[in-house]
């Protein structure tokens, strides 16, 4: 075999080889461009409550990357793109509201009685690690693994807990608080979180319920029993302050009016003094008044008498006087009537009546 008969040779082995793989390539360039190019082919739509991770089926195997919420290009054959709820999600056990619930968790409490509990466990797939429960094969039977895991824990913190224990509201808040980190660190292999625990209820045996009632009861006659005593001694005790208050009121009755007749008494006394005071004060200023009101009347009588006096002797002396005596002819002469008066005209020595001067001088005389 010459060299152009091996060089054909391999030439044909190597295309034989290589011959696929340029193929695929060619398919696998060609959709890229073609989902490109034309929106809407070859793509996948991932909601937002979702993750994906892609595989390919020829090469490459799957990516260790979660795909975010959108539009993906994927090729038909070519990749597998795998879907994972990333949404919280509900384990319920005996919880009627809660999607595909499992039985109530049953165990026996720490005194021996047997409980059946129901609650809910909250949880979701971590953030970013999709391809970890794809890479797992989780993704059908995750929440068949979580409900199992879950029911353990439970069934395995709750059983310490005892029988009188379960009635207390708080202290269930309490345990469930304290086992979330124990399951948590259960469900992590998983690569999922745990968002809570919630207790929804508890029920016991019958026989235990019977005994619980009559416990109950019983509990309810003490306190009944407790009570009917305290009300009788309230009772006995309001009959007493009964009669101390009304000893008391009779004591303070008493002493108010004996305080009062000591008023009445202190107020007549004082009243008395301040009267026998004013009459004193009355009569002491009515003495002195009327004293005071004679010797004014006195002196006022007294300056009466002087200035009507005064007044008599000034008017005399007015009177005698020569202006006096004229304003007395005058007046007289005013005061004249004459009914006839036969006077000689022709006498020279006879005045004219008309002359009051002359008639006054005659009449009166010179003074």
């Amino acid at each position: 075999m010459n060299w152009k008969q091996t060089s054909l040779t391999t030439l044909r082995r190597t295309w034989k080889v290589a011959r696929p793989l340029l193929l695929l390539a060619a398919i696998w360039f060609g959709g890229k461009w073609a989902g490109e190019k034309t929106p809407g082919l070859f793509l996948v739509h991932i909601q937002p409550w979702q993750s994906a991770v892609r595989q390919g089926n020829f090469s490459g195997g799957l990516e260790e990357v979660d795909l975010a919420p959108g539009l993906h290009v994927s090729l038909p054959g070519v990749d597998s793109i795998h879907f994972v709820d990333m949404r919280g999600r509900m384990t319920g056990f005996g919880v009627p509201f809660a999607p595909d619930t499992l039985g109530a968790i049953d165990l026996r409490t720490s005194d021996d009685n047997a409980v059946a509990v129901s609650a809910v466990v909250l949880w979701r797939v971590r953030e970013g690690e999709a391809h970890s429960i794809v890479k797992e094969a989780l993704v059908e039977t995750l929440a068949t693994r979580v409900a199992l895991t879950a029911s353990k824990v439970l069934r395995r913190e709750f059983a310490l807990l005892g029988s009188e224990a379960w009635f207390d509201a708080p202290g269930r808040v309490a345990l469930t608080r304290e086992v979330e980190p124990k399951l948590a660190e259960e469900l992590a292999v998983f690569n999922v979180e745990l968002e809570g625990i919630k207790i929804h209820g508890i029920s016991f045996s019958d026989d235990y319920e019977v005994k619980l009632q009559e416990k109950q009861i019983n509990h309810q006659k003490g306190l009944l029993f407790d009570a009917v005593s305290r009300v009788e001694e309230a009772n006995a005790e309001v009959a007493k302050l009964e009669s101390e208050t009304k000893v008391k009121e009779q004591q303070l009755l008493a002493e108010w009016e004996q305080a009062k007749v000591s008023r009445r008494i202190t107020a007549d006394m004082e009243k008395a003094k301040i009267k026998a005071e004013t009459n004193t004060y009355v009569q002491n200023s009515q003495a002195e008044a009327d004293v005071v009101f004679e010797r004014a009347v006195t002196a006022g009588q007294l300056t009466w008498s002087l200035a009507v006096e005064g007044g008599k002797r000034l008017r005399l002396e007015a009177l005698t006087s020569e202006g006096g005596r004229i304003w007395l002819a005058r007046e007289a002469a005013k005061q004249l009537k004459v009914d006839q008066v036969w006077l000689d005209s022709r006498d020279p020595n006879v005045p004219s009546m008309l002359d009051l001067d002359e008639m006054t001088n005659l009449l009166l005389g010179e003074g």
